[in-house]
């Protein structure tokens, strides 16, 4: 239970790890940066459009049937978007930051304000991840009984932001083994 604390800490927010899969995670945050952030960060900062509508895009996962999507291929246009728009950001003048913008549902918010809410999203759908991760983990456990547990050893590549990614879902896989007693072992790639 302690493991699970850690790892994951929100109380406030009702995440339900049956709802959506991987997949379906990863081609909903590909398709939110490229229909919705990319859009709206590029009209902002174009100067075209201050407000900012609110869309409900939950029923995108069965409408576009994610679940039949090729995870690999979600992931790598997701990154691809996910850069275009860090790439935005970075590039954006720091005036930019205080600017107010009107938001269909929330009112008044400043494009930091906006900016938070996007990482806010996404850290939600990292913990559901994290929940996928640790449930399966738990199956797999319990089905198989195993004596220890193999993790892939994180290996040095030049995309930091992968690398923390790949170490937070290794370390669910680590706690899932730590709560049944497991010793994790890690090898090499």
């Amino acid at each position: 239970d302690m493991y699970k604390k850690m790892l994951f800490p929100t109380k406030n927010v009702d995440i339900n790890p049956e709802t959506w899969s991987i997949t379906e995670i990863v081609c909903h945050l590909r398709d939110i940066d490229a229909e919705i952030n990319l859009n709206r960060i590029t009209n902002i900062l174009n100067k075209k459009n201050y407000l900012v509508t609110g869309i409900e895009t939950d029923h995108w996962a069965t409408e576009r049937n994610y679940q039949s999507q090729d995870l690999f291929n979600a992931i790598r246009d997701f990154a691809k978007k996910r850069m275009e728009l860090t790439r935005l950001l970075k590039e954006a003048p720091s005036s930019v930051w205080s600017l107010i913008l009107q938001h269909s549902f929330l009112g008044r918010i400043s494009f930091s304000e906006l900016i938070q809410i996007i990482v806010d999203h996404d850290r939600l759908h990292i913990q559901q991840s994290n929940e996928l991760i640790y449930k399966k983990m738990e199956q797999l456990i319990t089905h198989h009984a195993p004596t220890d547990v193999a993790i892939e050893a994180p290996f040095f590549g030049k995309n930091v932001q992968s690398m923390l990614k790949l170490g937070r879902a290794q370390g669910v896989a680590i706690a899932a083994a730590m709560m049944h007693n497991l010793e994790a072992v890690e090898y090499a790639p």
